[in-house]
């Protein structure tokens, strides 16, 4: 019940008297109604002046000569003149407010209720309070059952709603559809955004899902950015389908929120009663197994197939089994070569986390993130991987001096994540880091993506400008996926742009593709940034990068991302001659254009 709820809800009829009725008259009129707390005196037109109160009339008439005294006399003269008169519009919180500033006299005298000044009825303290106490319940009620966020219920409210849904379909034979919806790309709205932005697309989806259900539909937030859709009594499979396509146009509609224009999609998993599983948990389950299949594709939804359920494999990378692992050095970092083109050479290394699960072997990188990021975890693990990958690159500095395979000491790469550039704690981890584990600040090199700096232009600024105070470099990453303006582009303090591998792998196929890349390279030179191609497959791409001034390139031509021990080798066998590709490249020249990715490892896909 609203704070608004206005007191007519107390509201009990009770037949006035008139200001001329003799005491005797009240009396009998309590007396054939044991029930009737006070007596409201009201004038012929209809303004009330007075009440009398039941308890403190029959004290007054029950002693001594009472009744002889109060008997013959009006009403005026043995009511309470000023009476509590409120309108029936008055909200409850401000009628409880005016009793408890009259120390709760009210509470038992009662008070009458007016409709336009007119007498309309009567209501008593005790009524106020069991109308508060109800309004209280049914808000517990609420806050338990519903998400504080978007108002829609809660797991703990689906739990119940599920199980009713199917206990009521069982007897009345009828099916029930559940929709498990996953929101695509919310998470990089979040941080691209911030998270007010966030919370305003939560809500404004949850008003869209709703417009998308029936009345007696149940629409629940399970989580960050999870809903799921309980739709009893429907004829089957065919008519959820329809739901859930509606839901899927609906959401990809743009959203313009706090001067912003954000798109999303969503991918919804389907499953229905009995067909698919008898149990809520059965049926829950199977809902998320589509809803995995269809998270592969994106903007669609799936019907559950019982083949699905083995495939959608739980996830076990979780704030507690993550933080257990960062804990234990239980993590890895892998490194990923960069090669400088003008010289053959290998000249720094970009550092990759990676997690050897004992059971599942290893969970990929996108999925430590994403817990790291909803679970404040990407400070410690930003953190880890950089200490681990300092020490790392200054024993290999130790090993590989300058000249022997490098033109200058080995630089470390770190991608930060779009939550630690926001929490503005990047430049003292930095700093604190690098002290503690004594590679020169000139060796690292930091890279952010285009989008981050964009969307956190103020603060970029100073954080950009405090690395390059320390002379720690500055890398953009993903280039050309965002939409960065070159006049501001111009003035970042930036020392490099790394060219997306979206454009990379087009540069053999596509003629705008190859021009994209060219148009980056120049405009780069032009600002005196260094360019560096990442997810170079082919040695067509790497002639190609070559032939037209990039700078460094990384990509599996050379070697996919490796563990410590491994790169030890590669940089070794670098130290020791020109590297494979680089060799090959005058013979492979011709090859241009063939796409043949150049030395993946077995079962691994570029990354």
């Amino acid at each position: 019940m609203a704070d608004f709820d206005p007191i007519r809800t107390l509201l009990v009829e009770v037949d006035p008297m008139g200001p001329d009725a003799f005491g005797e008259q009240v009396h009998e009129r309590f007396a054939a109604n044991p029930k009737l707390h006070a007596i409201p005196i009201v004038r012929e037109d209809g303004v009330p002046v007075g009440l009398v109160n039941r308890y403190r009339f029959l004290e007054a008439i029950s002693r001594r000569y009472g009744h002889e005294l109060l008997g013959r006399r009006p009403a005026t003269q043995f009511m309470e003149p000023s009476p509590l008169i409120v309108d029936q519009h008055m909200s409850l919180g401000d009628l409880s407010h005016i009793i408890v500033e009259d120390s709760g006299r009210y509470i038992y005298d009662g008070f009458i209720i007016t409709r336009q000044g007119l007498y309309a009825g009567m209501g008593t303290g005790y009524s106020l309070i069991r109308a508060l106490t109800e309004r209280k319940q049914a808000h517990l009620y609420h806050l338990a059952h519903h998400d504080k966020l978007t108002g829609l219920a809660n797991r703990h409210h689906f739990d119940e709603a599920l199980g009713h849904a199917l206990a009521s379909a069982e007897l009345s034979t009828t099916q029930v559809g559940l929709l498990f919806v996953d929101l695509d790309r919310f998470k990089t709205v979040n941080d691209t955004y911030g998270h007010s932005v966030g919370d305003a697309l939560l809500k404004a989806v949850a008003d869209r899902m709703k417009t998308c259900v029936r009345s007696g539909d149940t629409v629940t937030r399970l989580s960050g950015d999870e809903f799921a859709i309980i739709l009893p009594g429907v004829s089957g499979s065919d008519s959820v389908l329809a739901i859930a396509r509606t839901l899927v146009d609906t959401l990809a509609e743009a959203f313009f929120l706090e001067g912003y224009e954000l798109r999303i999609s969503c991918s919804i998993g389907v499953a229905v009663y009995p067909h698919h599983a008898l149990t809520p948990q059965k049926l829950l389950q199977g809902a998320d197994a589509a809803a995995y299949h269809a998270k592969q594709i994106r903007n669609t939804f799936q019907l559950y197939s019982p083949d699905m359920v083995d495939a959608a494999a739980p996830a076990i990378c979780t704030y507690t089994t993550l933080r257990t692992a960062i804990e234990r050095d239980q993590l890895q970092v892998h490194y990923q070569p960069k090669v400088d083109l003008r010289s053959g050479r290998v000249c720094g290394v970009e550092a990759l986390v990676r997690w050897p699960h004992p059971t599942e072997g290893f969970i990929a990188a996108g999925d430590i993130v994403n817990v790291a990021e909803e679970t404040g975890l990407m400070v410690p693990l930003t953190e880890w991987v950089l200490r681990n990958a300092c020490v790392q690159t200054l024993a290999w500095q130790r090993m590989f001096p300058s000249g022997v395979m490098t033109n200058g000491p080995l630089r470390l790469a770190i991608n930060v994540s779009g939550v630690q550039f926001k929490q503005n704690t990047l430049v003292g981890l930095v700093r604190r880091v690098l002290e503690a584990t004594g590679l020169p600040t000139a060796c690292l090199e930091i890279e952010l993506t285009e989008s981050v700096v964009m969307h956190h232009a103020p603060s970029a600024m100073a954080t950009l400008r405090a690395l390059k105070a320390m002379d720690t470099r500055v890398a953009i990453d993903d280039f050309g996926t965002g939409y960065s303006s070159l006049s501001y582009l111009q003035r970042l303090p930036v020392d490099s742009l790394k060219i997306d591998r979206s454009f990379v792998h087009h540069i053999e196929r596509s003629r705008k593709g190859s021009a994209l890349a060219k148009a980056i390279i120049t405009m780069a030179h032009s600002l005196d940034l260094r360019v560096i191609a990442e997810g170079v497959e082919t040695p067509g791409q790497l002639a190609w990068l070559r032939r037209h001034g990039c700078d460094e390139v990384q990509g599996y031509v050379f070697c996919p991302p490796m563990a410590a021990e491994e790169t030890t080798q590669f940089l070794q066998d670098a130290a020791d001659g020109e590297l494979q590709a680089l060799r090959d490249l005058p013979r492979l020249t011709n090859r241009v254009g063939s796409g043949t990715p150049a030395s993946l490892s077995s079962g691994e896909s570029p990354s």
